[in-house]
């Protein structure tokens, strides 16, 4: 065995990243595939940057001789490598209906679901395109997903459907609460326009399933292209209904897709959390209002 191959890879980390950066709970401490004594269950300990900084950074710097970072890192500047997507203003309101050939999304700003949430490696084959606009009541959100099978409940259903995670889904994680992170809404649509929406509030421990948020989508399917379309119309009161929103607003956000097409099953992100858990706010981007 080579040096190289003893190297643990990131999900054996995984689980550390998650135990001290996150409060969730009762997960197991070691990756299923890694053999190892003991079987027990832990809970996150959620630090705070400022002691990720000594646990990551500072330790880095004492044990690797030469260790260079980049520029920013040591000083704690982690809005550099915080990534933005930017919502265009439309002027007008419309109807969702899984068309994304409609004028509105031609120049729409793109920004891209393609890499596992664990590890953050690239899968190619199920890179989704999103995109965003808004008006002065809606946040819009399309998105474009190329498939090789669809895997959903069936018959669809008119009523929001609990676990629909488990099945293939896009989902929008977003949060207009900077001090309160763990505060969000949680958006998700199958391809059969199955859906949920709910209100997260991991700080109180609180999931709220009959909250409803007023929105409206919309799914196509093209079995010939293998691309399954959604569109996401999302009142803005219903993320934040204290502060109007308006050119160079910015809220948290984070986007994810699970998809039975790779074998084992997908689990992407536009920002990967590196752990199992979607519900990993520390990992939002940001979502910027523009002109």
């Amino acid at each position: 065995v080579t040096q190289l191959d003893a190297v643990p890879t990131v999900p054996v980390y995984a689980p550390y990243f998650r135990f001290l950066e996150t409060n969730d709970e009762y997960f197991r401490y070691m990756p299923t595939e890694v053999p190892t004594t003991g079987r027990w269950y832990i809970y996150g300990i959620l630090l705070p940057d400022d002691v990720l900084k000594k646990v990551y950074y500072e330790n880095a710097l004492r044990l690797i001789p030469g260790l260079k970072l980049p520029d920013g890192f040591a000083r704690g500047e982690t809005e550099a490598k915080t990534p933005v997507m930017t919502a265009a203003h439309n002027a007008k309101d419309f109807k969702p209906d899984g068309d994304l050939s409609k004028s509105v999304w031609k120049n729409a700003p793109e920004t891209w679901i393609e890499r596992n949430s664990v590890n953050a490696r690239l899968q190619p084959e199920l890179r989704t395109r999103v995109q965003a606009v808004w008006s002065d009541r809606f946040l819009y959100l399309a998105f474009h997903c190329p498939f090789g099978k669809l895997t959903t409940y069936e018959p669809a259903q008119s009523e929001e459907r609990w676990l629909l995670w488990e099945k293939d889904v896009v989902e929008a994680f977003i949060g207009a609460d900077h001090d309160d992170i763990d505060s969000y809404k949680e958006f998700e649509v199958a391809p059969n326009n199955d859906w949920l929406d709910l209100d997260i509030g991991r700080r109180t421990k609180t999931v709220d399933f009959a909250w409803n948020s007023g929105w409206e989508h919309a799914t196509r399917v093209d079995d010939k292209a293998k691309v399954w379309t959604c569109e996401m119309k999302i009142p803005l009161t219903s993320i934040d209904d204290k502060n109007p929103v308006k050119a160079g607003t910015r809220w948290r956000i984070n986007l994810y897709r699970c998809d039975d097409s790779a074998e084992p099953r997908a689990y992407i992100a536009w920002n990967p959390p590196r752990c199992r858990s979607f519900h990993t706010p520390q990992a939002f981007g940001v979502l910027e209002f523009k002109e």
